[in-house]
C-alpha cells in the first residue's frame, strides 16, 4: 500500500467509503493512521450493511488547520 505523503498525525485525512446501494444498507466507516507524513493504517469503526460489492476507499483533507497571524519585518514574513 501506498501511503500518500504530507500528511499531519494531528489532522489525518478523511477516509471517505463508497456508499452500499441496497435498500435499508448502511455506509461503513474508516480512520486513517499517519506516521512521518503517511498513512499507515486503516481502522474499520463500522464495517456498515447491505454491500454487494467492494467499495472503493478515497481520502479527502481535512482542512481546519488553523494558521497564526503572520509577522512581517522588513517585507519579509517571518
Amino acid at each position: 500500500m501506498e501511503g500518500g505523503q504530507g500528511y499531519s498525525v494531528t489532522n489525518p485525512p478523511v477516509v471517505q467509503v463508497q456508499a452500499p446501494t441496497a435498500v435499508g444498507s448502511t455506509a461503513a466507516t474508516v480512520t486513517a493512521t499517519v506516521e512521518n507524513g503517511a498513512v499507515s493504517a486503516l481502522t474499520i469503526t463500522n464495517s456498515g450493511s447491505g454491500y454487494t460489492f467492494t467499495p472503493r476507499i478515497t481520502f479527502k483533507q481535512p482542512g481546519g488547520a488553523v494558521l497564526g497571524t503572520p509577522t512581517v519585518v522588513n517585507g519579509q514574513i517571518t
